[in-house]
């Protein structure tokens, strides 16, 4: 959302987008506004009644423009008006349509997203295996980058630095919870894969809503999630669990989200419910 200057009265100097080159705060602090005397609810009429209308030459190194000392102009007949300015840099009239087109990503679909993102995951469970495929979660060799020389060892086996790399799947503690997961679900394969290399592999592999695919995409969201829940545990709580008892919280986990599902009543499907101790209804939709 962009701000058209009529006569510039409701319209924020400093934190409005008004100029070619965006909002004037990206550029100007305080400490320049303090200088000049300047009030941080200042409007652009005001501003100009008191400049002259033109820039100060002390901003020209930091404002993005080619003369800092052009004269800007009001019209005092004409209001500010709410505009939208679109990907394509076309000022006009917002609407919902134009909106929804210029935010709407148009990115190319990662090979994982499926693994990520399918309707029977739990959110939160999403996002933080989203943010461990990324490597975007904060562990500690990430903070040692800001500034900070504390113990940066695992608080899982205390045996080397808390990393991504480390956490899935290199820690005994992860690996070991990780490879009883496997184990129930017959993908012993994966035991020793890190993850990037494991996410590859699954990528690979049918993502639909076939009931072995629900099930092998939940055991890893869940374990991926229950890792870093124990991490944080052990770090901010001083609390912690046995990689059994973890175990036992994923297969609950993973046996109450597939408790929802309707499911026709395939060899597969019968094996499932075997392996998982839970009764699907044969009355719905094939998953």
């Amino acid at each position: 959302m962009v701000k058209s200057i009529g006569d510039g009265a409701n319209t924020s100097i400093w934190f409005n987008d008004w100029t070619t080159f965006g909002a004037i705060h990206r550029y100007i602090t305080y400490r320049d506004l303090y200088n000049e005397r300047y009030k941080i609810d200042m409007s652009v009429k005001e501003f100009f009644d008191v400049s002259n209308r033109k820039w100060r030459t002390a901003w020209a190194t930091k404002l993005p423009v080619n003369d800092v000392n052009h004269n800007i102009v009001l019209s005092s007949d004409q209001h500010d008006k709410l505009m939208w300015r679109s990907n394509d840099g076309i000022l006009g009239k917002f609407s919902v349509k134009q909106a929804y087109k210029d935010l709407y990503s148009t990115d190319i679909e990662v090979p994982w997203c499926k693994l990520v993102w399918f309707s029977k995951n739990i959110p939160k469970f999403a996002i933080i295996l989203w943010l461990a495929i990324q490597g975007r979660l904060t562990t500690q060799d990430k903070i040692r980058k800001w500034g900070s020389y504390d113990l940066m060892i695992c608080p899982l086996c205390f045996e080397e630095t808390d990393s991504h790399e480390h956490l899935f799947f290199k820690c005994k503690f992860s690996n070991g919870l990780w490879s009883k997961v496997l184990e129930k679900v017959q993908g012993q394969q994966w035991v020793n894969m890190e993850l990037l290399d494991l996410i590859k592999q699954l990528a690979s592999m049918y993502n639909g809503n076939a009931i072995n695919s629900v099930v092998r995409r939940l055991c890893l969201v869940t374990c991926v999630y229950m890792i870093w829940q124990e991490r944080n545990f052990r770090l901010f709580r001083d609390e912690s669990r046995s990689v059994e008892l973890i175990f036992q919280i994923v297969c609950e986990t993973v046996k109450n989200r597939l408790s929802g599902l309707n499911v026709k009543k395939f060899v597969v499907v019968k094996k499932v419910e075997e392996t998982w101790n839970v009764k699907f209804d044969g009355t719905g939709l094939k998953v």
